[in-house]
């Protein structure tokens, strides 16, 4: 019988150890916060601040702090919506296009610098149980 209690603490273990090398710190970044923000953005050509705040699952008034950040450092703009003037459409700009792609260039090779590690055969499991775990359970859909 499978000891589910002590894989989950084996597990957290793991997580612990993991946390502090500094290439999980980068791939931990890059789906949080303002690197997923400008990722999103980047992906979907223009956003508004509410479809961020689903995607990310955080408040509106977080989104907001790091939108002014974004645009204070010239990777985004903000415009009024064209198709509904109450809303505010967000952009990526040229510097937050390049900003956006040297991320996912560095964080692409942070991982295939991971992946290499294991191996072919444990990389593909890996890949393939990640995939498994990112599927969405009954409760959260």
């Amino acid at each position: 019988k499978v000891d589910y209690t002590r894989l989950t603490e084996e597990l957290l273990k793991c997580l612990s150890l993991l946390s502090k090398h500094g290439s999980q710190r980068q791939i931990n970044r890059s789906v949080q916060g303002e690197h997923f923000i400008l990722e999103y953005i980047a992906q979907n050509n223009e956003a508004a601040p509410s479809d961020i705040s689903r995607a990310m699952r955080i408040s509106t008034a977080r989104v907001a702090a790091a939108l002014n950040k974004l645009e204070s450092s010239g990777f985004i703009s903000r415009r009024i919506d064209r198709r509904d003037r109450r809303r505010i459409s967000i952009e990526i700009t040229v510097a937050g296009r390049e900003r956006a792609d040297q991320r996912r260039k560095d964080l692409s090779e942070a991982i295939e610098k991971r992946l290499r590690r294991l191996g072919e055969s444990d990389a593909r499991e890996y890949v393939r149980i990640m995939r498994r775990l990112a599927e969405p359970e009954d409760d959260e859909e």
